[in-house]
């Protein structure tokens, strides 16, 4: 067991785990998210019915950990990039009410800027 990995993933958890926070992760928008890396992918319900099936935990701890662990490591580290970026941004949006204009001067200033 990669004990940096599982550290990595329980702190990336912790942050998404916080239900009726902007940042919290459903199960549905966690496989939404993975579908951007893996079109192919099952939906949520897909998923759920298979591990259901199998027998395995659906304990979203649990599947997410599971989910992340099917990719390569680079891809699994983009994926959780990914994860952390949208739960800050989603944060960062609720305190400024909705205004997004925030978000555009980053992209803007990340295409000119690198």
């Amino acid at each position: 067991m990669d004990v940096t990995w599982v550290r990595g993933f329980n702190n990336m958890f912790s942050k998404i785990d916080k239900r009726g926070t902007p940042s919290y992760f459903s199960g549905g928008r966690f496989i939404s998210l993975i579908r951007e890396f893996d079109a192919g992918f099952p939906d949520y319900s897909q998923y759920m019915s298979t591990r259901a099936a199998e027998g395995k935990s659906t304990s979203r701890k649990d599947y997410y950990y599971d989910i992340l662990n099917l990719f390569p490591e680079t891809v699994k580290q983009s994926i959780v990039d990914r994860i952390l970026e949208v739960a800050i941004e989603s944060e960062t949006v609720a305190k400024n009410n909705g205004d997004v204009s925030f978000m555009f001067i980053k992209l803007f200033r990340k295409s000119v800027f690198g």
